[in-house]
């Protein structure tokens, strides 16, 4: 708890009380090409990894863009245990996350990749997402979970169907996910896989973040570097 609560997020313009009105953003990139691109630099590497890593690319860009420091940006990532609840007989949804740091400060994409699958690896190791899944069932720490302290923004990477899918007859090429913000976290990544890409939709307040498309570039020019540098290119 100490590792995940911790209150060392910086305070960013993301802490706000949002209003109605959004903006939204996107990029995408080949999702084989970008999974070949990040086994190229360790097998250990997952798609996971490689979202966090175009979403801390995508920050360091917004962080300068901005005139604030590359540095105390961390993510909420969400976590099903709902496997796991199957096999021990228990239906409910279960669903859980666990805190990362975003090496913003590291300009490079495969250091970007190798520092976040250390920590994504040790998070899993330890179990954090079900110790926070039993934490949280109190009330007093679930809110105190919420703080833009604790994390500034939540990224969400979920499959899409891996068959294609077919809208009057017309194969989907691209899909989206659009997630709202929550209260003091006025940005929002929503990662999802389908037709052969990895698709970034970003939500954000419209006034605290009038310039999410700065953020949304860099995303795209992370998933560009990586599959550049697996090429040669």
């Amino acid at each position: 708890m100490r590792r995940d609560f911790a209150r060392t997020a910086n305070a960013t313009p993301l802490d706000c009380i949002g209003g109605p009105a959004r903006r939204v953003a996107f990029a995408s990139a080949s999702f084989a090409d970008c999974h070949s691109a990040a086994k190229a630099i360790d097998p250990a590497v997952t798609i996971n990894d490689v979202v966090l890593a175009a979403v801390a690319g995508g920050m360091r860009a917004w962080l300068e863009h901005r005139g604030l420091p590359e540095q105390g940006i961390r993510v909420k990532v969400p976590v099903s245990l709902h496997a796991a609840a199957a096999a021990g007989g228990d239906d409910a949804n279960r669903d859980s996350y666990f805190v990362v740091d975003l090496p913003v400060a590291e300009a490079g994409i495969a250091e970007r990749l190798l520092a976040l699958n250390r920590e994504t690896v040790e998070r899993k190791r330890l179990h954090d997402a079900e110790a926070i899944y039993a934490a949280t069932l109190r009330r007093s720490v679930a809110r105190q979970a919420m703080s833009p302290r604790v994390f500034t923004l939540n990224v969400s990477n979920v499959p899409g169907p891996r068959d294609d899918v077919y809208v009057l007859g017309c194969r989907v090429c691209e899909l989206y996910s659009v997630v709202d913000i929550a209260q003091h976290h006025a940005l929002r990544v929503a990662v999802i896989s389908a037709a052969g890409m990895l698709s970034f939709g970003l939500c954000a307040d419209r006034d605290a973040v009038d310039d999410v498309e700065v953020v949304a570039e860099g995303i795209g020019a992370s998933l560009d570097d990586l599959v550049a540098g697996a090429s040669g290119g």
